[in-house]
């Protein structure tokens, strides 16, 4: 028995363009979505956008590309329905979230060989337990957040599970859209607004038109099949062992990394898991590099891979490594012509992951004006202002490194000796870079059009004032024995301004670093 189809059933409840709350089926989803409305997931969480999104995309690519569509279109949710159907060899229960046999397909969910035990106890999971999010602390998201989940949140989970996870242990392996199980699955990417529609119909073009690049030998190194690759690997039969050659998916395959069956009990949805020995896909030695279109590549080190974003998230060292190709190959969905729109936002989004956990979930957005973009359309003009933000990224380190030995000078209270093991400073230094990170694009772009010389002595005066306000915030909170107070702060200044005199001259008129210099009156 199926139950629960996204096709024929209208599970998913939305926001539609016209503010009015309804269910939707998958096929009423992407009619709405390709006539370029906007839409709102109203259960859908934040960590989840991305993943939802790229389904969508990949999903509306790979049933266009069948029956060659080269733009999408607006397509009737009749339409939508046939051309999904079709991908499943005209088998729906292959998008019931319920199908009671376990060796039949359920959506996202793998059919297993005949004799497979699911019905192990230690293998059931609430929805809450099948997410990406790997937390230490229960505040950070309730765990089980979700007592009584509608059928919706299931969907999501099951696509942001199957997705988006990395390694978490033995017989828990990563997708193949990231660079090793401790990797992610960026999105990064140029929109306008929050439209979802205008969206998706750009991304589905975007997919459209560098799918035939996907196809044979290119620049990733392997090649795709053209129309005999596996769409829907939750399709496929998984033993657990056996794995799929990624030369033979379809460029935009959406995958599963995890065995997984959902079954109804006494009205409420259970998970069953069971471990695997292998990753489902085949592609370890790719290092992410599948053609996914909102994935940076890092070429950094020696040989290109997918982009892995730190905890720190999107610094703005990483934003501008990103806007400016600094030894980084842009993801398709940044391959906009600069000479055909006005502005648009950088936008950019991740679940960073560690050993055995995840480390937040990171987002970004930032503007471009149009002042800037028609900067960008010029070779010259952008690699002058990459060259600026280069010079603004190094100012900021040195500056960062002048108030942390100072900051060392005034907790130990020793100049000619201190312990570079000593760690209290930090978070001063974290506010610091955190106070940069908010001005740094915005004087990078209101400077733009200055001269280079002219806009780095402007960097420098902001950054300066703004390291010395926290050290004088930091004399008033970090610990420091009342006897050597008043030396410690005459030390811990005379440092910082005497540093400062040294490595940025030309941004001083009269400030510190003599032996003349007043100590502020703490």
């Amino acid at each position: 028995m199926s139950k629960y189809s996204l096709l024929s059933d209208r599970l998913i409840s939305v926001n539609s363009s016209e503010h009015e709350k309804m269910m939707m089926s998958l096929p009423d989803i992407l009619a709405h979505l390709s006539a370029s409305k906007d839409i709102s997931f109203l259960d859908l969480q934040i960590h989840q956008q991305h993943a939802w999104h790229a389904f969508l995309v990949q999903l509306a690519s790979m049933a266009l590309a069948s029956h060659s569509c080269r733009k999408v279109e607006e397509i009737e949710a009749k339409t939508w329905r046939s051309l999904l159907l079709d991908m499943t060899s005209g088998n729906e229960d292959a998008w019931c979230l319920i199908v009671n046999d376990w060796d039949k397909a359920a959506f996202m969910q793998p059919p297993s060989p005949p004799g497979t035990d699911f019905n192990n106890p230690d293998a059931r999971r609430t929805i809450s337990e099948i997410d990406v999010l790997v937390l230490s602390r229960n505040h950070d998201i309730k765990k089980n957040r979700l007592l009584n989940p509608n059928l919706d949140h299931w969907v999501f989970n099951l696509v942001n599970y199957q997705t988006m996870n990395g390694f978490l242990g033995q017989k828990n392996y990563n997708i193949a859209r990231m660079n090793g199980g401790w990797g992610s699955r960026p999105c990064v990417t140029l929109k306008h607004g929050e439209n979802w529609g205008q969206r998706f119909c750009i991304d589905t073009d975007i997919s459209l038109n560098i799918r035939p690049n996907l196809i044979g030998i290119n620049s990733l190194g392997f090649a795709y099949r053209y129309s005999e690759g596996h769409q829907l690997l939750w399709v496929l039969p998984w033993d657990g062992n056996s794995q799929i050659e990624i030369l033979d998916c379809d460029p935009f395959f959406i995958e599963v990394c995890r065995r997984i069956k959902l079954q109804e009990e006494n009205g409420k949805i259970i998970a069953y898991f069971i471990g695997t020995n292998k990753e489902r896909v085949n592609a370890a030695f790719l290092k992410g590099k599948t053609g996914d279109i909102w994935t940076p590549l890092d070429i950094s080190k020696d040989e290109a891979q997918a982009l892995t974003v730190p905890e720190s998230g999107f610094s703005y060292e990483m934003k501008r490594r990103l806007i400016f190709d600094d030894q980084m190959i842009p993801s398709p969905a940044m391959s906009w012509d600069y000479r055909e729109i006005d502005s648009y936002d950088l936008y950019a989004e991740v679940v960073s992951r560690g050993k055995g956990q995840t480390n937040g979930y990171h987002s970004c957005q930032l503007p471009m004006p149009k002042k800037i973009v028609r900067l960008f359309a010029d070779t010259t003009s952008k690699r002058l202002l990459a060259e600026k933000a280069k010079e603004q990224v190094e100012d900021a380190k040195n500056i960062k490194k002048i108030l942390r030995i100072s900051l060392l000078v005034f907790l130990q209270g020793d100049q000619t000796r201190l312990n570079f093991d000593d760690h209290r400073h930090e978070k001063v230094v974290q506010r610091l870079d955190n106070i940069i990170d908010a001005r740094f694009f915005s004087h990078l772009w209101e400077t733009s059009e200055n001269e280079t010389m002219e806009a780095r002595i402007a960097w420098q005066k902001l950054i300066i004032e703004d390291a010395s306000h926290v050290l004088l915030q930091a004399f008033r909170s970090l610990p420091c024995p009342d006897a050597r107070r008043y030396k410690s702060i005459t030390n811990a200044e005379r440092c910082f301004w005497g540093q400062i005199n040294k490595l940025f001259p030309k941004s001083l008129e009269k400030k510190g670093g003599t032996d003349d210099d007043t100590v502020s009156n703490i």
